[in-house]
């Protein structure tokens, strides 16, 4: 960075305000005193279609492009017009984009011009596909492939003019300079000109593979002549310069025809040519002797832009023979940062969107391998760059199987609108029942993006009642997590009773007739909304919540929203009269409800219950018994003013009711096997340890109580308290000692003593010895010379021993 002191006394222009959820990117060069801000948003795969109305819709696309420079993905514009009896405005929220990765779509747009003035590079990493289907309309099936017939294009504009006095007249892009990959095509519009720009000379990279198609009105509207002067290239010959618009400062920007002794680069309005490097031209300001390092100058990098400078990939730690050893720095939007940006998780070297196949983002904004080594219960929603979805905009029967009760994460989005549960004739799309949409997201206790409901005939969402977390990586309008919008009065109840986060974004409950009790919750406690940036500055905006003309929502201002709220920013809003009548929490509700059952608490005021009839935890998963999948288990949280004794429950310190331990019959006052009021099968030495069975060391009496064994009985436990071999002492092996001769004697038939010197699978059967002066060792029966102590075996070896007794002490 420069000095503060070089810098003094230079003027900047003035910076993007780039606010979440767009990513801000910071560069220092070419000039270190102005720092130029790169505002990356997300584009969309929505193609032509929206489910929002006309005005909705049209803040929705303000909000997302309003100082947006780079769009990572696609420019859609669709379906925008004057309004009866309301103007909308000629589109400027766009004047600010510089870049776009994937391809530019204009369809049906008839205002009066569209300002991208700023545009100088369109990279067509995704381009627009059009088939001759009908479904190409359809929202849920876009641009099926149909052979030859399927074209693709990095700019397509189409039907502009609805052949009123509304249409499209100027589509201001007089700066676009390069076009990396895909054709252009104009149909059906009334824009003057465009078949005069210079696409193959300028703006085509590719220019034997690039196509232009020109199938705009012919003669419907007037228009004017271009008045742009003419070119004279390096060759001494003369272009006609066309117009984006009829002023002379809309004429067309030319980088390459001008400056052809730059070969293959282009150049600037000075003729100066800029780096091999570059892509879409480079900046004016560019010192004339320069003569390395251009690519500080260049409008974009072929490649990657490693802060303002390109480069191949971008640095990971090692000498690459630049003087100076970078750290690591992660790919994002054709660029090196130093971190990813929140929500935008790193995989390997590359920030992405959305985590690959076979990994997910648990924590850290790292994608990892699936836990358990399977991903079967993240399943893939809408708004997500891969993934069965990837081109749909809301849940319908098109892809409903793509979902099952084995998804407890959705990765994306949820929409559900009219079209889910009525289908769609045109595009031969069947109806959905509630008990299919129950069925396959009745387990969800995560989504990654945002959860909208637009149309609902049930009396609850109960279908959610499992989730937990909203993370709000992508918002509808850029600004909601969570919309119920439903302008129907069947809904009556939100039953969210597991929500506990929303990581971003703001909750929007409207327009729901016949709703109540979500104005109780304590959403303060459940919002985390922040605005994220590449370097890391405090967030200058937060999420609110806002209710509006919910007549019949009750009981909003109860709620403490400062406690669901992470910022003080963050504000509630209730507009709209309440038309609730008698509508109250449980009495054993604190911090409001989802319902009016004490099972739909907020919080609990003194005990909470998270066990089934038995008094037990349901296990966290469970397989299902149609399908085979592990799925959640089914808690069901239950406010109580203090836990069910008898039910086998006892009340904690923190105020839960915890299970009683498995070996407690019913009732406990403790979480141990030590804290049973009666064990469920023996208690062990009376001491009130509760266990399954009496260990080999003790024996059980009538009262079920383990006994110890005499401390003589050893291998095989005992019968009975008597110290001996025998029905009321030991079961297997008796051990006694003598003292005066300092050895031990081992009865029974069954001892084995497998010590520091054991020979063999096992003692022989019948007599072994021990002697604890020495080593202990298995011993097979003795000979005349052994002095030894006798070990009594099972009855077919007493005669043995009378023998050896015989031998052995004959002599005295």
């Amino acid at each position: 960075m420069a000095s503060s002191d070089s810098c003094a006394g230079k003027v900047c222009p003035p910076t993007l305000e780039c606010t979440f959820p767009n990513t801000r990117v910071v560069l220092t060069r070419p000039d270190a005193c102005c720092p130029k801000t790169v505002c990356v948003c997300k584009g969309t795969k929505t193609r032509t279609s929206s489910h929002a109305n006309a005005v909705d819709h049209y803040k929705d696309l303000e909000q997302r492009y309003t100082n947006c420079s780079l769009v990572d993905g696609n420019l859609e514009l669709a379906i925008i017009s004057p309004l009866s009896g309301k103007d909308i405005k000629p589109i400027d929220f766009t004047k600010h984009i510089e870049q776009v990765t994937g391809y530019v779509l204009i369809s049906r747009v008839t205002v009066d011009y569209i300002d991208l003035s700023s545009l100088r590079l369109i990279r067509g990493i995704e381009k627009y596909v059009v088939s001759n289907k009908a479904s190409q309309h359809c929202p849920n099936k876009p641009g099926e492939p149909q052979g030859a017939l399927t074209k693709q294009y990095a700019l397509y504009v189409e039907h502009c003019d609805d052949k009123s006095k509304h249409y499209l007249r100027e589509l201001r892009m007089q700066n676009l300079t390069e076009i990396i990959d895909g054709d252009v095509g104009f149909v059906n519009n009334s824009l003057c000109n465009m078949d005069k720009i210079l696409w193959n000379e300028e703006i085509f990279s590719l220019t034997n593979k690039q196509k232009f198609e020109d199938h705009n009105f012919k003669g419907l509207r007037p228009c004017w002549k271009c008045t742009c002067p003419a070119v004279k290239t390096s060759t001494g010959s003369v272009l006609d310069v066309s117009c984006w618009g009829n002023s002379t400062s809309l004429c067309q920007r030319i980088t390459r025809s001008n400056c052809l002794s730059c070969g293959a680069s282009r150049c600037n309005s000075n003729k100066d040519c800029c780096a091999d490097s570059c892509a879409g031209g480079c900046l004016d300001s560019m010192p004339r002797e320069a003569t390395t390092d251009k690519s500080k100058y260049c409008i974009a990098c072929k490649k990657i832009n490693n802060d303002g400078k390109c480069a191949a990939v971008c640095p990971n730690g090692q000498d690459n023979g630049d003087i100076e050893v970078q750290d690591d720095r992660y790919q994002f939007a054709r660029y090196c940062v130093a971190q990813c940006p929140d929500n935008v998780p790193r995989t390997g070297t590359f920030c992405k969107r959305y985590c690959e196949k076979g990994t997910f983002d648990y924590k850290d904004n790292t994608c990892t391998p699936c836990k358990g080594g399977t991903c079967d219960n993240i399943c893939f929603g809408l708004g997500v760059d891969h993934g069965p979805l990837e081109n749909h905009t809301y849940i319908d029967a098109s892809n409903i199987h793509n979902f099952n009760r084995n998804c407890t994460i959705i990765v994306g989005n949820l929409i559900f609108i009219s079209s889910t549960f009525n289908g769609d004739l045109y595009c031969n799309v069947s109806t959905v029942s509630y008990e299919k949409i129950f069925d396959v997201f009745q387990n969800v206790e995560e989504i990654t993006g945002y959860l909208t409901v637009e149309f609902w005939e049930w009396g609850d969402l109960c279908v959610f009642k499992n989730l937990k977390r909203i993370r709000g990586k992508q918002l509808e309008s850029q600004r909601f997590a969570l919309t119920v919008y439903t302008d129907q009065p069947q809904l009556q109840q939100l039953c969210f009773n597991s929500l506990e986060q929303i990581d971003n974004g703001v909750v929007n409950v409207d327009r729901n007739k016949g709703l109540c009790y979500a104005n109780t919750i304590k959403w303060q406690q459940i919002t985390n909304s922040t605005a994220t940036s590449v370097d890391n500055q405090i967030p200058t905006s937060c999420g609110d919540v806002t209710f509006n003309h919910n007549h019949r929502l009750c009981l909003l201002d109860t709620v403490h929203w400062s406690d669901i709220f992470l910022h003080s920013s963050q504000d509630f809003n209730h507009v709209g009269k309440m038309r609730c009548k008698n509508v109250e929490c449980h009495n054993t509700c604190v911090d409001g409800c989802w319902g009016p059952a004490a099972t739909q608490c907020r919080k609990c005021l003194d005990y909470t219950d998270k066990t089934n009839a038995a008094g037990q935890f349901t296990p966290k998963f469970v397989p299902d018994p149609q399908t085979g999948y592990v799925m959640p288990g089914y808690n069901v949280t239950t406010c109580v003013k203090e836990c069910n004794f008898y039910k086998g429950v006892y009340p904690s310190t923190d105020k839960q009711c915890i299970p009683c331990h498995e070996e407690c019959l019913k009732t406990c006052h403790g979480k141990s096997e030590y804290n049973c009021t009666k064990c469920k099968n023996y208690n062990l030495d009376g001491n009130g340890k509760c266990v399954p069975e009496c260990p080999i060391t003790h024996f059980a009496n009538a009262q079920k109580t383990c006994i110890a064994c005499s401390e003589s009985c050893i291998d095989g436990g005992c019968q009975g308290p008597k110290d001996l071999l025998g029905v009321e002492g030991c079961t297997k092996c008796h051990k006694s000692y003598n003292k005066e001769t300092n050895r031990h004697t081992f009865y029974g038939a069954h001892c084995k003593i497998c010590l520091k010197h054991f020979k063999g699978d096992q003692c022989p059967e019948g007599c072994t010895m021990i002697n604890m002066t020495t080593d202990f060792q298995c011993y097979i029966p003795p000979r005349n010379d052994y002095t030894t102590i006798i070990v009594f075996c099972a009855l077919g070896a007493f005669a043995l021993f009378v023998g050896i007794f015989l031998m052995l002490y004959g002599s005295f």
